[in-house]
């Protein structure tokens, strides 16, 4: 099996590249600024440049000699400048099938990544609130419709959830449409005594995760606030937050949070994951969150909204708890039931639990059985 990408792990070694000139860093930049250069003047919030994509631009791998030799071409995340419409649509005239991964909405929207709750991809895509004009989430889900449907094109959602909107969707046949999730990578599985029963009880320690602490998406802010509630109760908690401090003032100060930094070592974060005694993710918008996952093979319980495809993880309350709604009041409330109940988590069940599901050879297996279909 072959892959093309932008860039290669040293370890990756069976890996290739796309041609040097495609994957230089000048061309890279080229095709990214042009993407969103083009996007600017559209968009309602010019901070959400990365949460819509016309995808005018990118590299043309068509007549790449692997490509044309490929029996099955398995798309993944094509956005900012990796692949153009005009370079899907050439892909699918080579008549060969293709397998999409989606890791968010775009493929299957008029070009949001997420659409908020918004199903005006099932028909036209009108009404945009990310664009002043709808006429162009309009024209661009109809050239989606044009080249992707009933084609030989099969879209593989990384959570229930988005399996379910994909199927509805006016871009895709509903019959060619299949949920597979993201592997766990294997570096955080555990030995029995790294389960976590030697954590101590005293301070509650909770582990926050995000590439910018104080994006709004990933709700930082509810778990803050819930945090130095309780402890105004008399509870002692602790915020451990992994990620960049962006968009807060340097000396705006935070009680409870111990801040640090962004880490890269799977091997740290392991060990991270292990200390805590809850992982929270109080994000309002996520498809499969490889953070709830690492955490849950850690043995870590894991409080977040029901968000997603976030129920695929915590399937139930043995693994920790989903809050309904979006609500303060409610959040607090289900932090607090955990920690009043955080002697009864059974963090060896729940790490194997996870193990097992989200195996690489098990999504393997699944990914075979849908080649194997196609071909």
């Amino acid at each position: 099996m072959n892959a093309l990408v932008f860039h290669k792990d040293k370890i990756e070694t069976s890996f290739l590249d796309l041609p040097e000139a495609s994957k230089s860093k000048l061309g890279l930049k080229f095709f990214f600024y042009l993407e969103k250069l083009l996007l600017f003047p559209f968009l309602v919030k010019k901070n959400e440049l990365f949460k819509f994509s016309f995808s005018k631009f990118g590299v043309d791998i068509s007549k790449n000699e692997k490509v044309q030799k490929a029996d099955i071409i398995h798309l993944h995340w094509v956005n900012n400048g990796f692949l153009s419409i005009s370079t899907l649509e050439k892909l699918i005239h080579l008549n060969k099938p293709i397998v999409w991964t989606m890791h968010d909405m775009w493929p299957i929207t008029g070009g949001c990544t997420h659409s908020r709750g918004c199903m005006e991809f099932e028909v036209k895509c009108t009404g945009c609130h990310y664009l002043h004009s709808s006429k162009q989430s309009e024209n661009h889900l109809a050239s989606k419709y044009r080249i992707f449907h009933h084609k030989n094109i099969n879209f593989v959602a990384c959570s229930t959830w988005l399996y379910e909107l994909a199927k509805k969707s006016i871009v895709t046949d509903a019959e060619k449409c299949f949920v597979i999730p993201n592997p766990l990578d294997p570096i955080y599985a555990i030995e029995p005594n790294e389960a976590g029963e030697s954590l101590e009880l005293g301070t509650i320690n909770v582990l926050f995760i995000s590439a910018n602490i104080f994006d709004h998406r990933k709700g930082f802010k509810y778990l803050y606030e819930a945090v130095n509630t309780l402890n105004n109760e008399g509870f002692s908690i602790k915020i451990h937050a992994i990620g960049n401090k962006k968009g807060v003032g340097k000396n705006t100060e935070f009680k409870n949070v111990n801040f640090l930094g962004y880490i890269n070592d799977k091997e740290r974060l392991k060990k991270e994951y292990l200390k805590a005694h809850i992982f929270s993710l109080p994000s309002l918008e996520e498809n499969l969150p490889n953070v709830i996952m690492e955490s849950l093979a850690c043995g870590t319980p894991v409080l977040s909204f029901d968000i997603g495809g976030i129920k695929d993880l915590i399937i139930n309350s043995e693994f920790g708890e989903l809050v309904q709604d979006v609500s303060q009041e409610m959040f607090t409330n289900h932090l607090k039931k955990m920690i009043l109940k955080i002697k009864n988590y059974d963090r060896k069940f729940i790490s194997e639990s996870t193990l097992v599901k989200f195996s690489e050879q098990k999504i393997a297996d699944q990914y075979l059985k849908v080649y194997n279909s196609i071909i």
